[in-house]
């Protein structure tokens, strides 16, 4: 029969070994952890534009991409401006064409002159399929080119993939009236006078003269004034714009209409794609 002696140096010895065995144990992190998306407002840090796939649309020019290393980051493309989903009542066109474009869609991406903007989300030149998104969205005529961004090395392939949708009267463009011409992109003149877009007309010298209201040609007012609600930027569209449709005013949200363009200018507003 063991001794009392033995029983207790086996007991020790076992213990011992218990005890080295879980100080040298430690629990095994996961090699491939679920991502946690980012959330609306919330800065992507130090991200940068990276592959990865397309796992959630946001808006119609808004994505998060789970990059290669696992993270989830919020891209918004940059050079172009969609109608947003909060613009719109019923479907989106142009939210639903950039669904259908990148969703589950594995995507190449590349740096912009400006890497992040007010919100927080990436800005990235995005790839799906070897097209690059942020320029099928123009030639398919749901997007334009913002002129926030000032001058890139695309700028002008954009310009012409959005003339052509214009003129082709696609997506989007189809809404325009016939009577009226798009303003297209341009600087401010040094003069410091807005643009006023070319060969839309312009009632601006009537201002109301007679109750006649700009663009309608009667006591109509049918200018939009809307407010941003994202950024609070006031801006007024006239028909035949591109985002004129798809504006729904709304006096809740400081939205009014105008009988001309000197009397929203008044109120604070500055007409769309203005500087």
């Amino acid at each position: 029969m063991p001794s009392r002696r033995y029983i207790v140096a086996v007991a020790a010895a076992v213990l011992t070994l218990s005890l080295l065995f879980a100080l040298g144990c430690k629990k095994k992190t996961p090699t491939n952890p679920t991502p946690t998306p980012v959330q609306q407002g919330v800065s992507n840090g130090d991200a940068r534009c990276a592959p990865g796939t397309a796992v959630n649309i946001v808006d119609s020019t808004v994505i998060d991409v789970e990059t290669d290393d696992r993270k989830v980051v919020r891209v918004r493309y940059y050079g172009i401006e969609a109608p947003s989903i909060a613009s719109e009542s019923g479907d989106n066109a142009a939210f639903s064409f950039n669904r259908f474009t990148v969703a589950g869609q594995r995507v190449e991406m590349e740096e912009a002159p400006d890497l992040f903007d007010e919100e927080g989300n990436l800005l990235c030149f995005v790839y799906a399929n070897g097209d690059m998104v942020n320029r099928e969205m123009l030639v398919s005529g749901y997007a334009r080119v913002t002129s926030d961004e000032g001058s890139f090395k695309y700028l002008q392939q954009f310009l012409a993939a959005e003339e052509e949708a214009r003129n082709q009267l696609r997506g989007l463009w189809q809404q325009a009236s016939h009577d009226f011409v798009s303003i297209p992109y341009t600087p401010t003149p040094v003069s410091g006078q807005p643009f006023e877009g070319g060969t839309l007309p312009n009632f601006g010298g009537m201002d109301g003269i007679g109750g006649i209201c700009d663009y309608s040609g009667t006591t109509d007012a049918v200018i939009k004034g809307n407010v941003d609600g994202r950024t609070g930027q006031r801006i007024f569209h006239v028909p035949g714009g591109f985002f004129y449709e798809t504006i729904i005013v709304s006096a809740a949200d400081g939205d009014a209409w105008f009988c001309t363009e000197a009397e929203a200018r008044a109120s604070g507003f500055r007409k769309d794609k203005e500087h």
